[in-house]
């Protein structure tokens, strides 16, 4: 999530140049469509201000997508990330080894390797254990008579499947459910690592092994 955030519902420009599409004003009943479609019309192409001279750049054209979608070279995720806030862009040497910050054609392989796991055959495969994390975690809130929906139930929910599915131990997954509402949110900041341990812990593996 990122920083700045205008949130004055009574401040809705009325030029495409002030448009700040993550503004939570324009979700309320659900996706903008109709201000995607004059974007799309007037902007495809849009310089997004976040405030305080924060910014970043808002797609809107197929056209547009397309070409950067296809251009890793000019339009890189591992040279400078994808942090829309200059204040919380990380070592990119080490979390360049994150699928997320990769370009092809490293990306195209160790995605190659994952979507084995995702086949429609596989996933039906792994239904029922699926059905029975889910069930166990709606009788906790039923049994508790009260919920936080994003942390007892959002959270917990993908992030147990995905534990497992990585073949991490039962008994850790409880204490890692705060870290991805922390990994998004703009106030927390990381315990301080000793670079060399941090690169250790993170060091690339191949793809090919």
């Amino acid at each position: 999530m990122t920083t700045g955030l205008i949130t004055d519902d009574t401040a809705v420009p009325t030029g495409v140049a002030d448009v700040n599409v993550f503004d939570p004003h324009w979700w309320v009943d659900g996706p903008p469509h109709d201000l995607f479609a004059r974007m799309r019309r007037e902007a495809p192409v849009h310089w997004n201000p976040l405030g305080d001279g924060a910014g970043c750049w808002s797609l809107f054209g197929h056209a547009e997508i397309t070409t950067v979608s296809h251009d890793s070279e000019t339009f890189s995720s591992r040279r400078g990330g994808v942090f829309v806030n200059p204040d919380q862009v990380l070592n990119l040497d080490v979390i360049g080894n994150q699928l997320l910050y990769m370009d092809p054609p490293t990306h195209t392989r160790y995605r190659k390797i994952l979507a084995r796991v995702f086949t429609p055959a596989a996933v039906a495969r792994m239904e029922a254990g699926i059905r029975a994390r889910v069930t166990s975690i709606i009788d906790k809130v039923i049994e508790a008579g009260r919920a936080d929906f994003v942390e007892d139930i959002a959270v917990p929910i993908p992030l147990l499947i995905l534990m497992e599915l990585m073949g991490a131990r039962r008994r850790i997954c409880p204490s890692s459910t705060t870290g991805p509402s922390a990994s998004n949110n703009p106030s927390v900041r990381p315990n301080p690592m000793p670079p060399n341990r941090f690169s250790a812990r993170w060091a690339p593996t191949s793809p090919n092994r």
